[in-house]
């Protein structure tokens, strides 16, 4: 049975071009919002920094445990170290016995879009467990500092990089990026593979 009210699971890009166009468009966010969001915190830590993971399961595994993917928006966002833009896209699941979705909101759409997001690109991933309405609680799934898998769009061309040693020099041949780990989700918790 579900026990977090939601799953949130927020990408953050700094190329716009990357950005699907099918979800809501939420407003920019201003030096005001940005303060606040900062100042609220993350919650409890689940999973502390990955570097290059693979999330390409993670859909699947939300609806296995019983959750449905209800809503999606994107946002242009400020960074906190300087204030420059970067564009985050959240996807939000709940559990089915609590489904609604809004008539504005393509799941067809965002089921395509979360899928390329998740198979084209590694993401460094965190997680929290955040406080919601009614004291319940809320999993936020953050994934930042993409890492392309794939030469363009072409998944028969992956993208190859040569080893490196304990100083930073690259040595061998080049060979496809692996991920350093793959996100799943099972029995209420994340699970790293």
């Amino acid at each position: 049975m579900a026990t977090f009210e939601s799953v949130l699971l927020q990408f953050s890009f700094s190329n716009k071009k990357l950005v699907p166009v099918s979800a809501q468009q939420l407003p920019v966010e201003t030096i005001d919002n940005m303060k606040q969001r900062v100042a609220a915190g993350n919650g409890n830590c689940l999973l502390e920094p990955v570097v290059q993971t693979d999330v390409s399961e993670i859909q699947k595994d939300l609806q296995s445990a019983g959750y449905v993917l209800v809503g999606g928006s994107t946002q242009e966002r400020l960074k906190k170290k300087d204030g420059s833009p970067y564009w985050m896209v959240r996807f939000i699941f709940v559990p089915s016995d609590r489904a609604e979705v809004s008539d504005q909101f393509s799941v067809e759409d965002a089921t395509a879009a979360l899928d390329e997001i998740t198979s084209m690109s590694f993401w460094r991933a965190r997680g929290f467990d955040n406080p919601a309405e009614n004291d319940g609680r809320m999993l936020s799934i953050n994934l930042e500092a993409r890492v392309q898998r794939y030469i363009g769009e072409n998944i028969e061309q992956p993208v190859s990089a040569r080893h490196r040693d304990e100083d930073g020099k690259p040595f061998g041949e080049p060979l496809p990026i692996r991920p350093q780990g793959i996100l799943g989700f099972q029995d209420q918790s994340l699970i790293l593979k």
